[in-house]
């Protein structure tokens, strides 16, 4: 009895252990939760930490906010371009990528829906800061001036917006992350941004001839191309009259013959009837004088109607006008058909992979011993699908065979682009706008509150520049006129890259006897015209040369980056997705 007494008395103390222990914890988890809300947790959590330098979960919400708006921007670009399906319509609720990204972004602040790439951010900022630091590298006044600048954006933004600062940083930040925060995660980021490029700069001056022969040949399938003609044969009978074609001169009488013997009977009985012709003699006379006429056409590029007149009284000549015209339309849309710009990028037929996966064509045009001049047609077949669907929902499939002949002649082997890049100034200007950006509109493109249209620009500013033809009196300009980047220098330059811009910046660019100083405003023949302003700074090193380089640099950089994060102990916190070497080139 005393036993089974003292034995229930010992109870109550646990119970009133386990009580406290509960109260505890439900204090802790509303303590934890009212200094989450304040963002003071974010202030005490580490994300990333290196010997000199922390990145603290507060900041790397900034970095997350980034991301975001990177990542929302460009899906909105996949829905306005067709490769996202617009189920709902996005494009046409919102009028620009960065409206888009503003709307989103408050259903993912917090989440850390976008963690993984500003982890992989905070390593690299990390590693270059713990570079700049070893190297005495510090923010300059330039980029000083360029943080405040971002600042002061975001508070424009936020103004724009109808809110207060501290509102925004909460809205489309993170919960409690200060100004200061903000501020201390982009001074790291404008740092390890100066240090990345010295560090790139210092690599790439560094990269040496032999270093760049040698990415080239390890890498030839980055730097030679063979070119050919090509033309597609309009009939599978021609396969053998091609395969003896040795320009495209040949091509042309081979077709030239052809389409004279298909259309002839119908064409002769047609027109050649009226003329009275009485012998096969004088047919054949008159067939000959017609494929003389088109060789001579399409040859010496000469108009038929020197040969044969519609108006001749001579009934042969009359009737051989008729026929080439009857002609000479089939024979444009195939000569229209034969491609002289053919190229390929090479391939080492000595990887089994590499020859098991290529095509006909590249099978011969990196054969052995292949050289200008040489020629071939090849046979492809290919087989496609057919589906039908009928109103049961049944449905059937066929297949069709189709069979091509594709006449190809070499004009160069193994070509390195040896064309000399070029260092200019551009901008391309754009009309001024309103643009909706975090719900309020705000206005882009101008410094004032007038609105002038990109021709109107692009006159202004041309006419500026040839008062003050000076680089810093380009960028001057440029920034008053819509540039958003530090300056409008563009170097290395190729000739396509300027191409895929517009052509006739390229054609400027690489006109014969283009010097420094020279400059430009030119509008292109787009039905929406473009307008550029261009000054000519200089000529540059090789095509190949540019491409090789920055290969190599890449490769260096690659190599200090996983240097650096073990040498100075860069992690990022364990919760957080492994980051790699490979995304460390901002």
């Amino acid at each position: 009895m005393n036993q089974q007494t003292k034995n229930q008395k010992r109870t109550f103390p646990y119970i009133t252990v386990c009580l406290i222990a509960i109260a505890v914890l439900i204090v802790a988890v509303l303590v934890y939760s009212i200094l989450d809300s304040t963002g003071i947790t974010g202030k005490l959590g580490t994300a990333a930490k290196s010997d000199n330098f922390r990145i603290s979960d507060n900041e790397l919400s900034v970095y997350e906010y980034h991301s975001a708006i990177s990542q929302l921007s460009t899906e909105f670009m996949y829905y306005q371009y067709g490769i996202y399906q617009d189920t709902y319509g996005i494009t046409k609720q919102f009028s620009s990528a960065t409206e888009y990204a503003y709307a989103m972004l408050p259903m993912y602040v917090g989440t850390g829906a976008f963690a993984d790439q500003a982890y992989a951010y905070a390593q690299q900022y990390l590693a270059y800061c713990e570079g700049a630091k070893e190297a005495g590298v510090t923010l300059d006044e330039e980029t000083i001036k360029e943080l405040n600048e971002y600042m002061d954006g975001l508070k424009e933004t936020a103004k724009s917006g109808d809110m207060s600062f501290r509102s925004f940083i909460n809205t489309y930040i993170g919960k409690g992350v200060s100004e200061d925060e903000v501020y201390s995660a982009m001074e790291k980021y404008y740092l390890a941004i100066e240090y990345a490029e010295i560090l790139e700069e210092d690599f790439s001056d560094a990269v040496t001839d032999k270093e760049m022969e040698d990415y080239r040949e390890n890498n030839k399938g980055s730097f030679y191309t063979s070119k050919y003609i090509s033309y597609v044969l309009a009939n599978a009978s021609l396969e053998e009259k091609a395969k003896e074609c040795k320009s495209v001169e040949e091509i042309k009488a081979m077709l030239i013959e052809y389409y004279v013997d298909q259309k002839w009977a119908s064409l002769y009985k047609d027109k050649i009837t009226d003329a009275k012709v009485e012998t096969e003699d004088d047919e054949a006379a008159v067939k000959a004088k017609v494929v003389e006429t088109l060789k001579a056409i399409y040859e010496l590029g000469e108009d038929f109607t020197e040969h044969f007149k519609s108006s001749d009284t001579d009934t042969y000549k009359k009737a051989g006008y008729q026929i080439v015209d009857g002609i000479k339309s089939t024979l444009d849309t195939q000569f229209k058909n034969i491609k002289e710009d053919g190229s390929t990028a090479y391939v080492d037929l000595s990887d089994e992979t590499a020859a098991k996966n290529a095509s006909e064509l590249v099978k011969w045009l990196f054969g052995d011993g292949r050289a200008v001049g040489d020629k071939t047609v090849i046979k492809e077949e290919k087989t496609t699908s057919n589906n039908s669907s009928s109103s049961s929902s049944s449905s059937s499939s066929s297949t069709t065979k189709t069979t091509t002949y594709t006449w190809y002649l070499v004009t160069d082997t193994m070509v390195l682009d040896t064309e000399k890049t070029k260092d200019a100034y551009y901008i391309q200007l754009s009309d001024d706008k309103k643009e909706a950006t975090t719900g309020a509109e705000a206005e882009t493109g101008a410094t004032s509150g007038e609105k002038l249209t990109a021709a109107e620009k692009a006159d202004a500013m041309f006419a500026a520049l040839e008062a003050d033809k000076t680089t810093a009196k380009f960028d001057e300009l440029a920034k008053k006129y819509g540039m958003t980047t530090s300056t409008a220098l563009k170097e290395n330059i190729t000739e396509s890259s300027a191409k895929t811009t517009a052509e006739a910046l390229a054609e400027w660019l690489y006109a014969e006897g283009r010097k420094e100083g020279d400059i430009t405003l030119i509008k292109t023949d787009d039905t929406t015209p473009k307008y550029f302003v261009a000054y000519f700074v200089e000529e540059n090193e090789e095509t190949w040369k540019v491409g090789a380089r920055q290969s190599v640099t890449g490769e260096k950089i690659t190599e200090w980056f996983e240097n650096a994060v073990e040498k100075y102990n860069v992690t990022v916190d364990t919760k957080a997705p492994e980051t790699t070497a490979e995304a460390a080139v901002a």
